[in-house]
């Protein structure tokens, strides 16, 4: 059994991280998250959903809309996977300071970090489906999963092993740590875009401007993707600093 993981230890190591990597943090995420999720949303050929659209109806057009644009997103996938990588690799490991460094580091994991995630979505997803609680739970056991495979475990199945192990008697907090830090960014977030957006409706009409609404979505995305990313390299560091990891 570890110790309990502590709660504002790790918010503050969150912050160290993304402040001591500031630059790298904000160059790798701007290139590789923000800007392929904004051209993408740009390009992208979509319909209005009826307000009395059903799940199925929903479930469709999205399938249909992944069909019709496959060749905008797979690449915007492709390259924010990469930049995800990027950023695990660049908080979790001291020895590759350099952006450039951790992009090499990453393409070479990269294929290790789809799999296992891949594998750990299924298994929190069946969680999901069983009961409601299971999956939360997996969620936070699984939530430094990046930066196990970032610093180099063995393999899809030797990381989430590892995964596992050091997260044991923490999932519960974790998954709370999670839950409360995004809820918070997504409050702020949801603020500061209605903060912007409203005063566009009000003199442009409903829609907006779409290159201003979607550099907005790209933007608090990138944001979520960037507090996970970090926050999910505390947890792992202040669980393996313990003694009896």
């Amino acid at each position: 059994m570890t110790d309990r993981l502590d709660f504002t230890a790790t918010w503050d190591e969150t912050r160290q991280l993304l402040r001591s990597h500031g630059e790298g943090v904000g160059a790798i995420a701007g290139a590789m998250l923000f800007l392929p999720d904004w051209v993408a949303n740009m390009f992208m050929q979509t319909e209005q959903l009826s307000d009395k659209a059903t799940i199925s109806e929903v479930a469709a057009q999205w399938q249909a809309m992944a069909a019709a644009n496959w060749y905008i997103l797979l690449p915007a996938f492709l390259c924010s996977l990469l930049g995800t990588v990027a950023l695990y690799v660049l908080l979790a490991r001291s020895d590759l300071p350099k952006i450039g460094d951790a992009i090499r580091a990453a393409l070479v994991l990269l294929p290790t970090y789809f799999l296992a995630q891949l594998l750990s979505g299924l298994i929190f997803g069946l969680g999901l489906l069983v009961l409601i609680l299971p999956g939360l739970y997996l969620i936070g056991r699984f939530a430094p999963l990046g930066a196990v495979i970032a610093t180099g475990q063995s393999g899809v199945i030797g990381s989430i092993e590892r995964t596992l192990a050091i997260t044991r008697g923490n999932g519960w907090v974790s998954f709370l740590l999670l839950f409360l830090v995004m809820l918070v960014a997504f409050v702020v977030l949801s603020v500061a875009s209605l903060a912007i957006k409203l005063p566009l409706v009000l003199v442009v009409g409903p829609e907006g401007i779409p290159l201003v609404t979607h550099a907005l979505g790209a933007f608090s995305n990138m944001v979520f993707s960037v507090i996970t990313v970090a926050l999910s390299v505390a947890i792992y560091r202040q669980l393996t600093a313990q003694p009896n990891i």
